[in-house]
């Protein structure tokens, strides 16, 4: 018996027996990609996972492998870099995948980033000469007004929360409220610092 991750992206651990690894090539396509997708994301080895992804066509796995990609600099060009060697048919499934997160606001998150990968790797000119972009992306509009908004009001309540904090600390006495108010400068100053990055 030989151990593989399962391949539906469970990360639990599947015993096979030796013979039908042996036999992999009469397995189906799409079994032995999910095993390649399952293996890449518990070794967190996102480039391949991502690619086996997007081989799949299934929207979940291709979320999964979007939201584990660290948000940084090196996952976001990983991404990129995906997205850019894609065909149109490619590009279709991640603005369709893209749309359908946005619907809700746990993924809208992954759907951004995915439609600034798709956005960033290939001209506005070649997005717009796809068939049916214009539908996908006018999808995209309410759903993104809506949690932009959303996130404004979360903005205003967290300003609100701050004021009446500070508001709070004056009465305290004399000496605490001196060392709460170099607390809440160092927070405030902190909370400037993560908005500009």
């Amino acid at each position: 018996m030989v151990h593989v991750v399962c391949p539906c992206i469970c990360s639990c651990i599947c015993f096979v027996p030796i013979p039908a690894i042996h036999s992999l090539h009469t397995w189906p396509r799409w079994w032995i990609i999910r095993l390649v997708l399952a293996n890449a994301m518990a070794t967190k080895q996102f480039g391949a996972a991502l690619d086996a992804a997007l081989q799949l066509r299934q929207p979940r796995a291709l979320r999964k492998v979007v939201e584990a990609l660290e948000e940084t600099q090196a996952g976001d060009a990983k991404l990129r870099a995906a997205v850019g060697a894609l065909d149109e048919e490619g590009l279709l499934h991640c603005l369709q995948c893209a749309r359908t997160w946005n619907t809700t606001a746990a993924h809208s998150l992954t759907a951004h980033r995915m439609l600034h990968a798709v956005l960033r790797s290939r001209s506005a000119e070649a997005v717009a000469a796809l068939p049916a972009a214009k539908e996908l992306l006018e999808a995209l509009l309410p759903y993104s007004q809506r949690h932009f908004e959303r996130l404004d009001r979360l903005l205003l309540s967290s300003h609100f929360v701050t004021y009446t904090l500070t508001a709070m600390r004056m009465l305290l006495p004399p000496g605490d409220a001196a060392a709460a108010a170099d607390g809440a400068a160092e927070q405030l100053h902190t909370h400037h610092r993560t908005r500009a990055v």
